[in-house]
């Protein structure tokens, strides 16, 4: 009984039948909070894998980002002397790094290991390796400021970009005359 609406209330149920709804709700409620649980598991699976995936993306790049600097390296670079080869050379002029403009004075030497092939027949590869290892650590001595590039088996060409005048021609010709 409502005294303040004048209200009276009957039910002529019994009190499971009253309380049914609500222990089908509680029931709902579990379901619904199980079927939360499952899918917190399983996004928290997914993100895993993903996190996973993701790393060996990430090494499968590093992976190839290396083997794209060792290619790169082995095609420009000497891999005995460490020194830019003949590819290079013929890149730097596309490039245009060794220019024929007006202002660019270059002056260009080259050198070849005498009867290398001499060496390598009579004291093995080793020692023909470590002649030229020699002969490009002299040249990278005697032409600080060149670029020195192995172009052949064992042949060496330096670049030296100078400002123009005699005094540029004469250090020039000293460094050639050390090497």
């Amino acid at each position: 009984y409502m005294a303040d609406r004048g209200w009276i209330f009957m039910m002529n149920d019994t009190e499971d039948e009253m309380y049914s709804l609500t222990g089908n709700m509680r029931s709902y409620l579990i379901i619904f909070i199980i079927f939360c649980i499952l899918l917190i598991v399983i996004f928290n699976i997914i993100n895993k894998k993903h996190e996973d995936t993701s790393q060996r993306l990430n090494k499968v790049v590093e992976k190839q980002e290396k083997t794209r600097e060792n290619l790169s390296n082995a095609l420009f670079r000497d891999m005995l002397t460490d020194m830019k080869n003949r590819v290079s050379f013929s890149n730097d002029f596309e490039e245009g790094k060794i220019s024929c403009e007006a202002g660019h004075v270059y002056y260009f030497a080259m050198f070849n290991v005498r009867r290398f092939s001499e060496i390598n027949i009579l004291y093995g590869e080793e020692a023909g390796d470590m002649v030229l290892v020699a002969a490009s650590a002299v040249l990278k001595k005697c032409f600080p400021n060149s670029v020195v590039y192995r172009t052949g088996s064992d042949e060496f060409f330096v670049v030296t970009e100078r400002s123009g005048g005699d005094d540029a021609k004469a250090v020039f010709f000293s460094e050639l005359s050390r090497a």
